[in-house]
């Protein structure tokens, strides 16, 4: 493995990751034989893997608005993916025992480095033990993640109060159901499971004590 190779992509990954984080990512890359993109903003999700095939490579991406914790989470969850693809290939859940337990030795390697804050460190450990199909559905990375202008996650309201989620459907929680709370559509009446780690748009945020969105 060409230490110069790493060096450059390293460099060009620097900017989307956690300080201290590129050069491990590089080799990662590198010794799965995946090419990377760095994609737009998108709203249905934070990246992807596509197996190699047809002459190309593995290929993963990840969007380029990403704070750098969740980039970093994103791009390990896809490098698991390619990892667990070259071991089992279509044979196993995607994400099954197999690709938990790759993804959580990658993550475990970052914490090893010992360049996360400790904070940072505590959450991605912890997110480590069950890791989940998606970081969204985990509420410390998303609380460390999401940008100060999105307001609260759902897990911060209380019962009874109004929220529009992005969507610009709006609803009124009723009860905490574990990872979701159980919510009244305004609109219709309906009542749905909306995940707690959403960052919502509270009505009357004043009332609750709670940051007013801008």
């Amino acid at each position: 493995m060409s230490s110069k190779l790493i060096q450059q992509l390293a460099h060009q990954l620097s900017p989307f990751l956690p300080s201290g984080t590129a050069d491990i990512s590089a080799r990662w890359l590198i010794d799965n034989r995946v090419n990377l993109r760095i994609s737009r903003p998108r709203k249905t999700k934070l990246g992807d893997f596509r197996p190699a095939g047809r002459g190309k490579p593995h290929r993963i991406s990840v969007n380029k608005d990403l704070d750098p914790l969740q980039f970093l989470i994103t791009f390990t969850h896809e490098i698991a993916h390619a990892q667990t693809w070259d071991k089992y290939g279509s044979r196993v859940a995607p994400h099954g025992k197999e690709w938990k337990n790759c993804y959580r030795g990658h993550l475990e390697e970052i914490l090893a480095l010992n360049v996360l804050e400790p904070e940072v460190a505590s959450a991605v450990k912890r997110h480590s033990q069950n890791p989940k199909a998606s970081s969204s559905s985990d509420c410390d990375i998303q609380k460390l993640t999401r940008p100060e202008h999105q307001g609260p996650l759902l897990n911060d309201l209380g019962a009874g109060v109004s929220f529009t989620i992005d969507s610009g459907k709006s609803f009124k929680t009723i009860r905490r159901l574990r990872k979701y709370w159980l919510c009244e559509e305004l609109s219709s009446g309906r009542h749905y499971r909306v995940l707690g780690s959403l960052p919502v748009a509270v009505h009357n945020a004043e009332e609750h004590n709670l940051k007013v969105v801008t």
